[in-house]
């Protein structure tokens, strides 16, 4: 309940920063805050039916109203698939808002979310039986999947999905995820002031920009002290992951490069770090590099 009531009350604050305000915002804020969340899951999935359905917000509430309304046993049951619904409706506002307005004002119910999923994540990767792998990949590339829609901009996700698709034998997928993203972590520093200056911008070939795929823009990558705590973790599983199934397929010098590029914020405990500490970032360092 005190998170429920720290979360509220960070929503009850406006931002500022907003070049739009949605007109529903705040009848759901006030339910969201009286945790009518059966209603507030009706109110926000009826609105999607009219003419709000392009507003980013009732996707949010939507998610929000489901996510408390699967960790309620007595509401569960009238819902009982809430959780899978509320990672759907933030997946699909994730599509409504290609310039992520909305995204940092609603941050804590976008991390719990991250969170929930990277715990199931890892405990289906835990899985040693062969004849159930398939089935544990399947289930974590479609929670990551959600992840991906709700923020594409989390690389360390991205390179997670990546690492799934590809032991999942989904090359085809696997391969342009991992060819855009690693190179784009390899640069990864520590501070702001370590990262390197915005080249200038050059006058794009418009035969260039018909080449280029749909869906939102991806931001520069943020330095590792700008990261929250899931973006963090996220890309601390995906590097850790994807160096363990490389060296598994005889693969070590690839496997190294890897593992090399969290080494600076993951192999000791960092303070810059603000996700939990996890050993076997270390332990797999050094298997690879023995």
């Amino acid at each position: 309940m005190k998170r429920i009531i720290l979360i509220s009350l960070g929503l009850l604050s406006f931002g500022v920063n907003f070049s739009q305000e949605s007109k529903v915002e705040e009848k759901l804020k006030i339910w969201y805050a009286d945790e009518k969340y059966l209603k507030l899951a009706d109110k926000a999935t009826g609105y999607l039916e009219g003419k709000y359905k392009k507003d980013p917000v009732p996707y949010i509430y939507a998610s929000m109203a489901l996510l408390r309304i699967s960790q309620n046993n007595d509401l569960a049951k009238d819902i009982p698939k809430a959780f899978k619904d509320a990672l759907s409706y933030a997946g699909k506002y994730g599509k409504k808002d290609p310039e992520f307005q909305y995204y940092d004002k609603y941050i804590n119910h976008f991390e719990e979310l991250k969170e929930i999923v990277a715990e199931e994540i890892d405990n289906f990767l835990l899985e040693d039986d062969k004849t159930k792998i398939d089935k544990a990949l399947k289930n974590s590339i479609a929670l990551l999947k959600k992840i991906n829609d709700m923020d594409p901009n989390d690389k360390g996700a991205q390179i997670l999905r990546g690492y799934l698709e590809l032991h999942a034998k989904n090359s085809a997928v696997a391969k342009p995820i991992l060819k855009e993203y690693i190179p784009m972590v390899e640069t990864l520093k520590a501070t702001r002031a370590e990262m390197p200056p915005k080249a200038e911008l050059v006058e794009e070939d418009p035969k260039a920009k018909k080449k280029k795929k749909k869906g939102p823009e991806i931001k520069p990558l943020k330095p590792f002290e700008e990261m929250t705590a899931m973006e963090q973790r996220y890309l601390r599983m995906g590097l850790m992951y994807y160096a363990k199934y490389l060296h598994s397929k005889g693969k070590p010098d690839e496997a190294k490069q890897i593992i090399e590029i969290g080494k600076p914020y993951f192999y000791n405990k960092n303070e810059l770090s603000l996700a939990k500490y996890d050993p076997r970032y270390k332990e797999i360092y050094n298997k690879i590099n023995s």
